[in-house]
């Protein structure tokens, strides 16, 4: 017996929300959106999707959009640069988009990395906490 589907996790129940978009990837090829595509899943479960994503849509006009907080999708093994857009908000509340192809970058740059470390900007500008 398994559990009802509202005693699953958070991450399983996003699974299996995902996984019809997997199957419509191979049969009906197009442009697919997601938002916050990262929630409730582990990382490594996060880049699997996206890897049979892509295995499952090669050769096929097929292409995800899709925003995330995923910085380990930033693996110039699993995506090309001209595919990865970053968005940084202005202190008015713009945002602008720019494209990872317009960095050089070293082919063995660890890109997650860098993107953490503010290289690309698109990162929150946090203040610092007050001393005590």
């Amino acid at each position: 017996h398994g559990l009802p589907i509202e005693e699953e996790s958070d991450g399983t129940r996003r699974l299996l929300d995902l996984g019809p978009l997997l199957h419509s990837s191979r049969q009906s090829p197009g442009g697919y959106v997601g938002d916050e595509l990262d929630r409730s899943l582990h990382p490594n479960l996060l880049r699997r999707f996206v890897e049979l994503f892509l295995h499952l849509g090669a050769g096929r006009p097929t292409q995800l959009f899709a925003a995330t907080h995923g910085a380990r999708l930033l693996d110039q093994g699993l995506l090309r640069r001209d595919e990865v857009w970053l968005a940084e908000k202005s202190p008015l509340g713009e945002t602008t988009l720019t494209s990872l192809a317009e960095f050089r970058v070293r082919k063995d740059l660890r890109l997650d990395s860098a993107y953490i470390e503010g290289r690309f900007g698109a990162v929150p500008a946090l203040q610092p906490l007050p001393e005590q």
